[in-house]
């Protein structure tokens, strides 16, 4: 594929030129129901103000491979004299041009925004505060779970837990304080990369059974979800309770 840039004068009287890229395609594909159409030497513009992935083929070049408007129009005049359009979609993409579209998105990924996925959040059960308070109180509130977190390894340790376990199990709760909770609150959700099944060559995939939870674990969903309902809250994060 070769390029060049050429001058194009705007359509409105007055206004200044613009730069346009020419494109010429060595070879270009065009897929049709009853096999692929190459055309050699294609020239097409470049609209740099597009993101679209779309290629207009000029009339000339349409005319020369046989596409006629005027043709197209007579037979439909001698087929039927009025034709009722307004039943046509004209925002429906075909199953070619949906395909691009999403290898184009693949190509060129949006930027992530940083609030994204927020609205998935706890929501806020305290009022608004300046930024120094909202950190104070979480700290409070990190400390109360440190605390409890402590409380719980020591009774650990005096229900007969080794010291070394005792030692271990005091490491792990420290480095993950951040899964554990006082209570249910604005938390947050955790921006992890979405999960990816990658089935190894040969193997067939099976449907597993339902997940089947203690009764205990089912109680304590519904009191949580009926505190997530009671305030008001569509989507919540599972998390850890300290009781």
């Amino acid at each position: 594929m070769s390029h060049c840039v050429a001058r194009c004068q705007k359509a409105a009287p007055g206004e200044a030129e613009t730069l346009l890229a020419v494109v010429k395609f060595n070879c270009e594909t065009l897929d049709t129901t009853c096999g692929p159409l190459v055309l050699r030497g294609l020239k097409a513009w470049v609209d740099d103000a597009s993101t679209a992935t779309e290629l207009i083929v000029s009339r000339p070049v349409m005319e020369l491979l046989g596409f006629s408007v005027e043709d197209l129009l007579v037979g439909a005049r001698k087929n039927k004299e009025k034709w009722d359009v307004s039943s046509v979609p004209t925002n429906e993409l075909s199953g070619m041009a949906n395909v691009k579209r999403l290898m184009a998105e693949k190509l060129n990924p949006p930027e992530l925004d940083p609030d994204d996925g927020m609205e998935c959040a706890t929501p806020e059960v305290y009022p608004k505060t300046s930024v120094e308070d909202e950190a104070e109180r979480r700290r409070t509130k990190q400390d109360a779970v440190q605390a409890m977190l402590t409380a719980k390894a020591a009774e650990a340790k005096t229900r007969g837990l080794a010291p070394a376990e005792a030692t271990r199990l005091h490491d792990l709760l420290a480095k993950h304080i951040d899964v554990f909770r006082e209570d249910l609150g604005d938390v947050p959700p955790v921006k992890v990369e979405p999960l990816k099944v990658r089935i190894k060559p040969g193997s067939t995939p099976v449907k597993c059974g339902m997940r089947r939870y203690p009764p205990l674990h089912v109680e304590y969903m519904r009191s949580h979800v009926a505190a997530m309902e009671d305030m008001r809250s569509d989507v919540a994060a599972m998390e850890d309770i300290l009781k």
